[in-house]
């Protein structure tokens, strides 16, 4: 079963034609931030997140777990491919950058590693391959079983570099979206070693529902069109699984998904490129 989550037409245009450096500031304009969600980035945002959100614990972290878990539910979480590529848990030090990608400085160091643990959620399995094709895909849809406070995740990266082009949106139960975020980067050139990003929000009225992941990086130039994620926090748990009326509001609220992911085939490329010149 399929699930989409992008229901307004200015956020789907956003996500599937701005470039990288005003993609984030439309968002934000598609939709107005409020006072009780707060985003968080990187280490310094870990620090903030584990204070106001009370130290969660690690909710998944993926060493008790093996294969394909796609539209499956994990202690209250549910796994989407939006654009269906598998969602493979494997052995960090088992992945490994295929040829085919221009820039590469050394690709021994284009891997993905895990920030706890040993195992970690790679979306295509452990060949980490040049875009387009559908193993590089890397766009993954949380869905939450209970509305939460707090939520936080570590996004690992085959080249960790000045523009990750990778952008996250954060819903509700009604499939309005409440946070967004475009990530970082840490200032390195084309071509940098893999590394690890922290991604984590909280809401003070609890009503965190569900994120959705966007990679608008689906080219073979330099070593960095993969990503793998790891290092659940949350707390306390999601809960159970949905009743199906639950899922029948998010998938009535959800609707354009596949729009932007047209979209975005035919612009990622362009963006990643022009992002690094």
């Amino acid at each position: 079963m399929a699930f989409s989550r992008i229901e307004r037409p200015e956020v789907a245009l956003a996500v599937g034609l701005a470039a990288p450096a005003t993609l984030a500031a439309a968002l934000a304009m598609a939709s107005p931030a409020e006072a009780a969600v707060v985003t968080y980035e990187g280490a310094s945002g870990l620090t903030a997140f584990n204070a106001a959100a009370g130290n969660p614990g690690i909710g998944i972290s993926f060493d008790n777990l093996s294969g394909e878990i796609a539209n499956t539910t994990i202690n209250g979480v549910h796994f989407i491919s939006p654009q269906n590529n598998t969602l493979e848990v494997v052995p960090a030090a088992a992945t490994f950058t295929t040829g085919g990608f221009s820039g590469v400085i050394d690709a021994s160091t284009n891997t993905l590693s895990a920030t706890s643990g040993h195992n970690i959620l790679s979306p295509g399995g452990t060949a980490l391959v040049p875009g387009p094709a559908l193993g590089q895909v890397d766009d993954l849809e949380l869905i939450f079983s209970a509305d939460m406070p707090a939520f936080g995740l570590d996004v690992l990266f085959q080249s960790f570099d000045l523009a990750p082009n990778v952008f996250i949106l954060v819903f509700d139960a009604q499939g309005q979206t409440i946070a967004s975020a475009a990530l970082q980067g840490n200032g390195q050139p084309g071509g940098a070693p893999g590394g690890a990003d922290f991604f984590g929000v909280t809401s003070s009225t609890g009503n965190i529902r569900g994120l959705l992941i966007s990679d608008l990086d689906n080219n073979a130039i330099f070593p960095d069109a993969n990503l793998g994620y790891d290092t659940f926090r949350f707390g306390p748990s999601a809960g159970g699984v949905p009743e199906p009326a639950t899922w029948a509001m998010l998938l009535a609220g959800f609707g354009m998904v596949g729009a932007v992911a047209r979209l975005r085939a035919r612009k990622a490329g362009d963006l990643s490129a022009e992002a690094k010149m």
